[in-house]
């Protein structure tokens, strides 16, 4: 799947490889406060963050950090990808990974998305971890990637931005957001089939959403859902975890030039060997 390299101390590695009977040969063990590199890495960080409060002393002992080292090891082309988080908050690793992480070319705006396995179906929910109260062009922006993670899966993406309103049937502003980024959805990217605002049953029934409007872009067929703000998105995927017969992948974060994905303290082996394997992947379809 990929050649991985472990940060960290090579010695309290070894010894937790012994424990679990896994042989390092393949394995690449650096250790971030002894690295060859660190003080060019620390010299790049400062360059970059000298206007946000660091000077050259607080970025060396940054990239002495597995976390911050690890991000430098992408922009300086040392790793393709990175896994992380297994022993903080996913908030606390994303405070650190955002203003270390270079965005992809044109990407105004990284997204947060998990992809759920529901019986047979597969969809792709967004923004369920970034970004709180898109507006209407945030929303369009998050429904692009989002249809995009769509395609990197293998699916034709048909995209439903939900809302408590179904087409126009609530003027409320918080409605009338995802109205209007439907509208610059249609007017910029016409290729994709995407409608609303409308409510999450209509987006998933052929027949409740022939009834609301019979030239309806979606059609009952949505396998991305776009949510009008993160908690909506974040207790929606949590929910169907929870209750359906369901796989959930994620949190993945799209829009990064290299990929980062990020585990939690509640994840297990094979959710984190997931995580190692979609980064490669990721790098492989770059």
């Amino acid at each position: 799947m990929a050649r991985p390299i472990l940060l960290g101390d090579p010695e309290r590695i070894a010894q937790g490889a012994e424990v679990v009977g896994l042989d390092l040969d393949r394995v690449t063990l650096k250790n971030p406060r002894r690295a060859a590199n660190i003080e060019d890495m620390a010299r790049m960080l400062h360059l970059d963050r000298a206007r946000k409060g660091y000077d050259y002393a607080k970025a060396r002992r940054m990239v002495e950090r597995p976390i911050h080292h690890g991000v430098m090891m992408l922009r300086t082309g040392e790793a393709d990808g990175m896994v992380c988080g297994a022993v903080r908050s996913y908030v606390d690793t994303i405070r650190v990974i955002m203003p270390l992480s270079e965005r992809e070319p044109g990407v105004r705006r990284v997204v947060g998305v998990h992809v759920m396995l529901v019986g047979e179906r597969v969809f792709v929910f967004a923004d369920t971890t970034l970004n709180i109260d898109p507006d209407a062009r945030e929303l369009a922006d998050i429904a692009v990637i989002a249809a995009r993670v769509a395609r990197h899966f293998g699916l034709d993406p048909v995209v439903a931005m939900l809302s408590f309103s179904n087409f126009g049937d609530n003027p409320h502003p918080g409605t009338q957001k995802v109205r209007e980024a439907v509208k610059l959805l249609n007017a910029e990217h016409p290729e994709l089939r995407a409608d609303g605002e409308m409510h999450a049953d209509v987006a998933l029934a052929a027949d409740m959403c022939g009834k609301s409007v019979p030239d309806c872009q979606v059609d009952g067929d949505a396998n991305v859902l776009v949510f009008p703000d993160l908690q909506s998105a974040n207790i929606a995927f949590k929910l169907v975890d929870q209750l359906a017969d369901c796989v959930s992948i994620g949190p993945l974060l799209y829009g990064l030039k290299q990929p980062i994905n990020i585990v939690s303290v509640r994840s297990s082996v094979s959710e984190i060997v997931n995580m190692g394997a979609l980064s490669g992947y990721e790098v492989g379809r770059a």
